[in-house]
């Protein structure tokens, strides 16, 4: 991916590796992000989705190699999180993204089927609700990259439609869209490429060759 001129791209990887107890999970993994396009991160429990992305963004440390990061203007959903308990979801939603307005969140929560359960605290929220709320957040951001671990977690059906709408918005922006999933199939519509993490390896494939 050396090819690729700067400008092109939003993440540089270099030569990362990490290993937990002596256990290899990335293995000088090298590769070039490109600016606005969607991509999947795939492979089996334990290949290193999670920590990849939170390397990308400073939250694991690699054992050897770097990052270059191309933007400041980033966006996150993990696939857990630890809510304060003490807040409700708007109250969440303005301290997280206090430049804007009520309208704007009170838009949101609507389209996300949120409104009604807006003073609810977050440690009473199901999985989906939860879920929602991490989402909405990084909407809010409105960022250049977005990452995603796992993003269609506890969403029913209908909720999932909305996020790959959603995600198909953010890609006439020309956001960039990272998402670590084990259902690469739901994303299809809308993914660019599709990266394999196996053996500590990443292996580049495009979407339209996968499946």
């Amino acid at each position: 991916m050396g090819w690729l001129s700067t400008i092109m791209k939003i993440i540089e990887l270099r030569c990362l590796s990490k290993a937990y107890h002596r256990k290899e999970v990335l293995t000088e993994v090298s590769y070039d992000f490109r600016k606005s396009e969607l991509v999947l991160l795939v492979g089996e429990n334990g290949s290193g989705k999670s920590t990849l992305i939170k390397g990308i963004i400073g939250l694991v440390r690699f054992n050897a190699g770097e990052v270059l990061l191309h933007t400041d203007l980033i966006a996150y959903v993990p696939e857990r999180f630890a809510f304060p308990a003490y807040l409700t979801i708007l109250d969440f939603l303005r301290t997280i993204c206090p430049n804007y307005s009520k309208e704007a969140i009170s838009a949101l929560l609507e389209e996300w089927e949120l409104e009604p359960y807006k003073n609810y605290l977050l440690k009473n929220l199901s999985k989906g609700m939860a879920q929602k709320v991490l989402i909405m957040q990084a909407l809010l951001t409105q960022a250049e990259l977005y990452l995603f671990d796992e993003p269609l977690n506890g969403l029913d059906q209908w909720m999932q439609e909305l996020f790959i709408q959603t995600l198909l918005a953010l890609k006439k922006e020309k956001a960039t869209i990272i998402i670590a999933t084990h259902y690469p199939e739901c994303f299809l519509p809308c993914a660019d490429r599709i990266l394999t993490l196996k053996n500590g390896g990443l292996y580049d494939t495009p979407a339209s060759l996968s499946f």
